[in-house]
């Protein structure tokens, strides 16, 4: 299994998605569980994990090793923006899911900071919290049912075209 270290601790999970046979490790500050066969297909691994991160070019570049021109000059094939994008998306489900699983700590925190002998000021932002939370939940909800409906209208268009 590939790890990316924590040259971007803010931003850069562990690459845990991405599987490899388990093999000698070679050293380096980046990367660990690649042989030096790995190092090209992961250099570019690195790239795209760091650029789907939020890294810059040159961020991404120094993370991968190779030049910001390189970055630049892979990023106008489709492919490395596609991997790129692919990599972005999986990133946002894949938090979007341990914040769902936070979720009913985080209401149940709420619910204690609205008791009576909370002062009334934090009282007060954690209804707000409460508040706020409740409509974008109620909102994304309603998006995903429109989208859902959405894209089974136009699988049944595709398969009535047919």
């Amino acid at each position: 299994m590939l790890t990316v270290s924590t040259y971007f601790p803010i931003r850069t999970p562990p690459l845990r998605h991405i599987e490899k046979e388990e093999r000698p490790v070679c050293p380096g500050p980046i990367v660990t569980g690649m042989t030096a066969s790995d190092r090209s297909t992961t250099a570019e691994t690195v790239l795209v994990a760091a650029l789907a991160a939020g890294a810059t070019q040159a961020e991404a570049a120094a993370a991968a090793g190779i030049s910001e021109r390189t970055v630049r000059r892979r990023l106008e094939h489709q492919d490395l923006a596609r991997r790129v994008a692919e990599e972005r998306s999986r990133l946002v489900t894949h938090t979007a899911a341990r914040l769902t699983g936070l979720a009913g700590t985080a209401v149940d925190a709420l619910g204690e900071l609205l008791a009576d002998d909370v002062p009334p000021a934090v009282r007060l932002r954690a209804s707000l919290g409460v508040l706020e939370a409740a409509r974008v939940w109620r909102e994304s909800s309603e998006l995903e049912e429109r989208i859902t409906a959405i894209e089974a209208e136009v699988l049944l268009e595709r398969e009535a075209a047919r």
